[in-house]
């Protein structure tokens, strides 16, 4: 059976790259530009959905490789097999809510703090790794800049900060010059935090990898947080993971002829006769 059809028109990216690429997008700014508007898509979703996370994913129905080229966003079917319903979005309502937060002077009352901090960072890159990125839907249009993004950010609640470190376990790094990144797994307190580091710790970053490391920078923390949700990283340290460290029976047998026949209880006492 066909999975039922999407009636709903298609949300529609006009994308370019940029003049001095003579427009060839750049395929890693496209992809990470994609990744930006999923995640702007979801924390709207969360929104409608009372700030639980929404089970709407989305994928791309179309691409029109024009000068500028046209994806076609929808939301996402499950298959042939699947013979629900299309996943409720709503594209409509999403332009309504980046155009309200476009035009407030203050932090609207439903935005939450995700949706607004993530349109930011969907507008900061146009014109820097990625000619155009504006959103289309019905006869609406929605044009994305570094100037959207500077508005964006006058509206956001401010932000706390500290000089300090975290110990966790490394994990989903970035090391291209676009967007260094890796999350920090905390032992305690946050779930994770996402953390900058600049060109010269690459190699330390990825040494890092896997490992149980501190990291320390300076701390983001949002007006309503416990714990800091961002970093910028300055040092990186590797830590031995007690996990994996020997234990006691591991220890034992490793050096047998120590005692050198003696017993252990007279080769303790030995030791204590030197103190």
């Amino acid at each position: 059976m066909a999975p039922p059809k999407i009636t709903e028109p298609p949300l529609e990216l006009v994308v370019d790259g940029l003049a001095e690429h003579d427009g060839i997008i750049d395929m890693r700014a496209l992809a990470a530009q994609l990744q930006r508007l999923y995640d702007v898509l979801k924390a709207f979703d969360a929104i409608r959905n009372d700030g639980a996370k929404a089970e709407i994913r989305y994928g791309v129905s179309d691409i029109k490789r024009e000068s500028p080229a046209r994806i076609s966003i929808v939301p996402l079917h499950g298959g042939e097999s699947d013979d629900r319903p299309p996943p409720g979005s709503d594209f409509s309502a999403f332009m309504n809510a980046v155009d309200e937060a476009l035009s407030a002077k203050q932090t609207p009352k439903w935005a939450s703090e995700s949706f607004l901090k993530r349109l930011e960072g969907l507008a900061k890159p146009v014109g820097n790794s990625i000619g155009t990125f504006d959103i289309h839907f019905d006869d609406r249009c929605i044009h994305l800049d570094k100037e959207v993004a500077i508005r964006i950010r006058s509206i956001l609640p401010a932000n706390r900060f500290s000089i300090g470190s975290v110990k966790g376990h490394i994990e989903k790094m970035n090391v291209h010059d676009l967007n260094r990144t890796f999350s920090i797994y905390p032992l305690t307190g946050a779930k994770s935090i996402s953390c900058k580091f600049e060109k010269h710790l690459r190699q330390q970053a990825i040494d890092a990898m896997g490992n149980l490391a501190r990291v320390h920078g300076r701390l983001t923390y949002t007006q309503d947080s416990l714990f800091p949700v961002e970093m910028n990283v300055t040092a990186i340290e590797v830590l031995e993971d007690l996990d994996n460290a020997a234990s006691f029976m591991d220890l034992r047998g490793v050096a047998p002829e120590l005692p050198d026949g003696l017993s252990s209880v007279e080769f303790v006492r030995n030791l204590r006769n030197e103190w």
